[in-house]
């Protein structure tokens, strides 16, 4: 059966050998493509999972939440699935099913970061990026050590700073930016936005630290969208 928006909650039932942990918010979806591809879990990360996913990294996380919520006799048949861990706001959402279905398409040529988890922290919000080694960014740029240019990560700053009121139209200029280390494909980071008057801060960070910070100056007032 070919995947369509239609289809998927009939096959996207949660798995039967899944068991509790406080890594996830809520049990997997175990989504069966139905085109050969193998199938694909898909889950949201508790607090204490973004914590440790952002500590030791994707492969290592992944075992760890293979030992915590399956049955140790399953390991090895579960450990040859995929798992996306995608912002928990979808799976309440009205359109869960084309927001899912967009998730498991081809990625190729995709501008932006896959948004693992967010929340709002008072005038402001911190997003927890997967950086897909398939962004379009990386074509060129370079092409033995692939990094993701300072203009992208003001960009998506920028756009993610729509959530918080501001107009992209009424850019008015950077400032104090400042670009430490680089951002390479399938990186996790933390984007920390912070609204200040008519500017934006931003912050850019891994597990290794700091990679960029920096202001985006607006025309007026933050507009309600």
């Amino acid at each position: 059966m070919p995947l369509t928006a239609e289809n998927l909650p009939a096959i996207a039932d949660c798995p039967s050998w899944c068991q509790p942990t406080a890594l996830l918010t809520r049990a997997p979806l175990l989504i069966d493509p139905g085109d050969g591809r193998n199938s694909i879990l898909v889950a949201a990360l508790s607090d204490a999972g973004q914590k440790l996913i952002f500590a030791d990294g994707t492969t290592a996380f992944r075992q760890q939440l293979i030992r915590s919520c399956v049955a140790s006799s399953e390991h090895g048949a579960i450990s040859a699935i995929e798992w996306i861990f995608v912002d928990d706001a979808i799976f309440d959402s009205a359109d869960r099913n084309d927001r899912l279905l967009a998730l498991l398409r081809d990625q190729q040529g995709s501008c932006l970061p896959d948004v693992i988890a967010h929340k709002s922290c008072g005038d402001g919000a911190e997003y927890l990026f997967h950086i897909p080694a398939s962004l379009n960014w990386f074509d060129g740029h370079f092409p033995d050590d692939p990094i993701l240019p300072a203009v992208v990560q003001v960009d998506w700053a920028i756009r993610f700073g729509r959530r918080l009121g501001f107009d992209p139209d009424r850019f008015a200029g950077l400032a104090r930016l400042k670009f430490r280390a680089v951002i390479q494909p399938d990186m996790l980071v933390r984007l920390n936005l912070a609204a200040s008057g008519v500017a934006l801060q931003f912050a850019y960070q891994s597990a290794a630290g700091l990679h960029s910070k920096g202001t985006v100056k607006f025309l007026e007032e933050r507009a309600d969208e």
